[in-house]
């Protein structure tokens, strides 16, 4: 499911404890570190760098009718005791070794050849920095990125990294944060308090704190050495909260407290983003920046402006980023819905349409034809890809390079056909906190395997979703468990027949970890150990009544597939199993004896449970 191409048979082989790696990067190796076995037949891999036509050849004599290779593709030779890995970049030896980790996790890698190669060259996740005590989280996660083939990661740093030119930045983005810290929706309520639009606001970014320039580069660093490209994310123009708070005066809207967009006539604002950029390219000498631009709608409004065109204002701004970013050798990387012009089904004008004239609070003036006054050498972000199936033509028609961002797999109902039109990408969202209980339960765990399997497997079909998510989560499940299966343990199979609705963790909405505990097992092995399992709704469980129906939306503003995602919650932590009408989860545990006893202790219930030991 997750390979392109494979030519496989016999018996299926582990790898030796005295495994012999041959690698010019260390941190190829380490991917295999901790999958050796007692009696494993496989004693060496060698992973060669080769140049691209070289890795083309190789690939047409052993599959003559597969395409040509893409960035990061990869061969793997089985052959007796030794594999062979070949890859014309760093990334796809990683990728490589990724790959042989997933054939011996589910259950060992047969005699034969393997070619993988994916359907578009960039494959990004984007995150929010992380706060200090996860970074060993954001680690965690690039090591998902490894073994499920994504090439790039986006870090939004906003105040969340240190600014020696600009510490008031710093101490104002946490003061900003302190306000969002306590309370899941805070954010909400403090933007309801406007009768003005505002900006979304990313207060877990960092924690709500901000790192130092030399942890940011470390975290940088570790990408670097996997050949993962990393795509530092500055917001400007638009979500410029974190900018503004000690810069108020820089503020667009002049009766906004906390402004989020700056004045783009005021060459200030391009002094302190300037100063930014710098030290933001300092500290990650990145080939591009993402400069945001997107939910631009306060503009229009003070006297420098409210005469100006709303599209040439766009576009000038977009120009001077540009040209600042290229006299640095960066190239620029953008959100790109306020460069569209269409109407949902609703009649509702969307994108960088003119809206709400007759509501001067709410009033958005018309953006769009700033796509015909900047530069094609902008590389497009297209996330309203799931609002309207035929408004990327609008950018691909300019000339423009496009990216799906805040992707979705599960949403996509016709990648093969949408692929064709030319999107050389796709780049998934994480508006959350970067920890590993908000990006599963966000479902972005699921969506990385996923679209793995829909971007390497040249098979892939929406209509087997059902087959997809099982084995997505699967493959989950044993890169997150697998020393604990390896290991002595035992499995619950279980699920809970309620439901806790929530609002996407996004924006200020983060987990209620009391509202979601529902009890706990207590287990008693013969040792007379006692272990205890908390369970969390949407952690490892989930509820038993999943709807397993992909439907194409009936929203006015949303043309996507639509899917239970409660169904997808526990992916990562569980793997997902369906019997019959009912939907399972299955967790792991790891014991030091066997197993005695198992109860359940709840607050609940108990009738609302099912569950079993495996």
């Amino acid at each position: 499911m997750f390979d392109s191409f494979k030519s496989l048979s016999g018996a299926a082989k582990g790898l030796s404890q005295n495994l012999k790696v041959i690698a010019e990067y260390g941190s190829v190796s380490k991917i295999l570190e901790d999958i050796k076995t007692e009696g494993g037949e496989i004693k060496e891999i060698q992973f060669v760098l080769i140049s691209p036509d070289e890795l083309g050849k190789k690939a047409a004599e052993i599959f003559p009718d597969a395409p040509a290779p893409i960035s990061d593709a990869y061969i793997i030779l089985s052959e007796g005791d030794k594999l062979t890995a070949y890859s014309s970049t760093k990334a796809g030896l990683h990728f490589a070794a990724g790959a042989i980790k997933r054939h011996i996790l589910c259950g060992g890698i047969k005699e034969g050849e393997i070619y993988n190669t994916p359907d578009v060259p960039f494959r990004c996740v984007k995150m929010y920095l992380p706060a200090r005590e996860d970074i060993p989280v954001f680690f965690e996660i690039i090591e998902l990125c490894v073994a499920l083939g994504c090439n790039a990661v986006m870090l939004e740093i906003g105040g969340a990294m240190e600014y020696k030119l600009h510490p008031e930045i710093n101490e104002g983005w946490v003061e900003y944060c302190d306000m969002f810290r306590d309370e899941p929706g805070a954010t909400d309520k403090f933007k309801a308090q406007f009768d003005f639009h505002k900006n979304s606001i990313h207060s877990e970014n960092g924690g709500g704190y901000f790192l130092t320039q030399s942890e940011v580069r470390a975290l940088a660093d570790y990408c670097e050495e996997r050949g993962l490209e990393v795509i530092p994310e500055v917001p400007s123009l638009s979500h410029c909260d974190y900018l503004l708070t000690r810069h108020k005066e820089l503020g667009e809207r002049r009766e906004d407290p906390w402004p989020d967009t700056y004045c783009p006539s005021r060459k200030e604002s391009y002094e302190l983003i300037f100063d930014v950029l710098t030290e933001v390219i300092e500290v990650f000498r990145p080939k591009g920046i993402n400069i945001g631009h997107d939910e631009f709608y306060t503009l229009k409004l003070c006297p420098l402006c409210k005469d100006k065109d709303g599209s040439e204002i766009f576009a000038e701004d977009i120009n001077k980023i540009h040209a600042f970013l290229k006299s640095k050798g960066v190239g620029t990387v953008m959100w790109g819905e306020k460069l569209l012009a269409f109407c949902a089904r609703d009649g509702q004008p969307m994108g960088g349409m003119e809206r709400y004239k007759e509501r001067p609070n709410l009033y958005i003036p018309e953006t769009y034809k700033a796509r015909d006054l900047i530069s094609k050498e902008i590389e497009i972000l297209h996330w309203y890809w799931c609002v309207n199936r035929d408004c990327e033509t609008q950018l691909f028609d300019r000339g423009f390079t496009l990216y799906f961002g805040n992707f979705s797999a599960v949403a996509m109902d016709d990648w093969k056909g949408r692929l064709k039109r030319g999107v050389k990408g796709i780049c998934i969202s994480n508006w959350s906190r970067l920890d590993i209980l908000h990006m599963q339960r966000n479902t972005v765990l699921l969506e990385m395997a996923l679209s793995s399997m829909m971007i390497w497997n040249p098979n892939y079909s929406e209509k087997n979703f059902a087959e997809n998510i099982i084995k997505a989560s699967d493959l989950l499940y044993r890169l997150k468990n697998y020393k604990t299966l390896r290991g002595k343990h035992i499995e619950i199979r279980h699920a809970v027949n309620l439901r806790h609705e929530h609002k996407p963790f996004v924006d200020g909405n983060f987990i209620d970890y009391e509202k979601d505990y529902l009890g706990e097992y207590e287990i008693v092995c013969k040792n007379g150990e006692k272990l205890t399992v908390p369970i969390y709704y949407g952690l490892n469980i989930g509820c038993m009544d999943g709807r397993w129906v992909m439907t194409p939306s009936s929203r006015a503003r949303y043309v996507g597939n639509e899917f239970d995602t409660h169904i997808l919650e526990p992916a990562y932590t569980c793997r997902i199993e369906r019997d019959g009408g009912k939907t399972f989860y299955v967790i792991a545990v790891s014991v030091n004896d066997d197993v005695e006893s198992i109860k359940l202790n709840t607050h609940l219930d108990p009738s609302f449970f099912e569950w079993q030991v495996l």
